[in-house]
């Protein structure tokens, strides 16, 4: 499986710098049998079934496929392409000000 990139959305404007981030997953399979248990078939159902739905650590949306490719047979070995997908927020980083803590709370009631 490979990084393949990300693509960020709009900012929104809450007062910091929030956008979604969606990255895309790639994923090579390349087997000497198309069918059979060992086969490129029955792999390409498995690496579905474990990655779809499942939601990585710090993202908001469980993993999605976004295509399914015959690359090619070349020399032999069958090769599939399958990219995924993800969300997450990308928020810039705040720091709080230095300053004193508070240790004290006083509260006052008004009349109205």
């Amino acid at each position: 499986m490979s990084y393949a990139g990300s693509r960020f959305g709009k900012p929104e404007d809450i007062g910091a710098v929030m956008q979604s981030h969606t990255l895309t997953l790639n994923t090579t399979v390349v087997f000497r049998k198309l069918n059979g248990r060992q086969g490129a078939v029955a792999v390409l159902d498995i690496v579905r079934r474990v990655l779809c739905g499942y939601k990585p650590p710090n993202c908001r949306r469980k993993i999605w496929l976004v295509r399914d490719v015959f690359l090619g047979n070349v020399g032999g070995l069958w090769q599939y392409a399958l990219d995924f997908a993800t969300e997450s927020v990308q928020m810039e980083g705040t720091d709080l000000p230095d300053g004193p803590l508070l240790t004290l709370v006083n509260y006052e009631e008004s009349e109205s």
